[in-house]
């Protein structure tokens, strides 16, 4: 009889925890959520799925993985460790919208306030319901914002970190109560193509000496880089 493998936290570096279902443990993406058979519960399968089925991830970090699975847990699962089909469809609604709140620049409230209300009106009685379990509060649309912004921040990390070189370009900008901003843009190689991208912005909260902006620099890419 063959001895069943138990989940180990090195696993997670191929992007996978750990479902119990109907009383057996199986491994689960914690990218596309797919929940795998026990056998599949060894590191050459997991690392299998994660270059077919993910391989713009497989040279991503722990710590990126940590934050999905982080997510992951934060959501409501059905027995079969799936996002429920319902719930998939108004999350991935309320991403939209927030993504498209933030593209035009419009306060966060637009979404609860005015998009919502009109979309039922223009729906109808019949889509009322699927409307109202679309989160789009306040708090949720920052989140939202939020959670976008730092999976593009660190796509740009993770390819500059696997960049032979890069440049940055800095600017310095002031905003409306007067503090200077330093601005850092990011040049950098990828898949044979120089792209150009923006990286960080920090406050300098003394002077705007050079020695000022090389210090900020150095902090910030200690911390991300």
């Amino acid at each position: 009889m063959d001895k069943k493998r138990k989940y180990s936290d090195n696993y997670l570096k191929f992007g996978f925890c750990a479902i119990v279902n109907n009383g057996i443990e199986k491994p689960q993406c914690v990218l596309c959520n797919a929940v795998l058979s026990a056998e599949s519960m060894k590191p050459s399968k997991l690392k299998r799925h994660l270059e077919t089925k993910h391989p713009e991830h497989v040279t991503k970090d722990l710590d990126f993985f940590k934050r999905h699975e982080s997510n992951l847990k934060r959501q409501k699962l059905d027995l079969s460790g799936s996002f429920q089909q319902q719930n998939q469809a108004n999350v991935q609604a309320s991403y939209e919208i927030a993504l498209e709140v933030a593209k035009n620049k419009k306060p966060h409230t637009i979404a609860e306030s005015l998009i919502k209300p009109c979309l039922k009106l223009i729906l109808g009685d019949a889509s009322e319901m699927k409307m109202r379990n679309i989160s789009l509060s306040n708090n949720t649309i920052q989140r939202r914002i939020a959670d976008m912004s730092a999976d593009v921040r660190e796509q740009i990390l993770s390819e500059i970190r696997e960049s032979p070189l890069f440049s940055l370009q800095l600017d310095e900008s002031t905003d409306v109560s007067s503090c200077s901003q330093l601005l850092v843009f990011a040049k950098y190689i990828h898949l044979d193509d120089i792209k150009e991208e923006f990286l960080f912005c920090a406050p300098l909260k003394t002077t705007t000496k050079s020695e000022d902006v090389m210090n900020m620099i150095r902090t910030s890419l200690k911390h991300i880089i």
